[in-house]
């Protein structure tokens, strides 16, 4: 099932983002997480470090430019059937240095 979500920059993210654009170390997403905000819906804020209440994380199989709006990326993750019990109410990506650069509500 392939599933679009929106969400926004950390403050963490735009710093990098705006680092590597000016010449620095490249921004390299590795991992997703997603929760259950704890039972309900959770306010996502720029200023987040880390998700409400984090129940599953994986390796991202890829990040990509949308060849329909250069703004936008498609990143790519599978969550494992074998794990749930739980609903999504939210989600965030996470750099090679394993800090939060972008989340979401679901």
């Amino acid at each position: 099932m392939n599933t679009a979500l929106q969400g926004n920059w950390t403050q963490y993210g735009l710093a990098r983002e705006a680092a590597a654009r000016a010449g620095g170390e490249k921004l390299t997403i590795t991992h997703a997480a997603v929760g259950d905000g704890g039972g309900s819906l959770p306010q996502v804020s720029p200023a987040q470090t880390v998700l409400k209440n984090e129940v599953w994380r994986g390796l991202v199989n890829s990040v990509m430019v949308n060849p329909d709006d250069p703004t936008d990326v498609i990143i790519d993750i599978v969550i494992p059937n074998n794990v749930g019990g739980w609903w999504l109410r939210e989600w965030g990506l996470f750099d090679d240095q394993g800090k939060l650069v972008a989340v979401g509500p679901h």
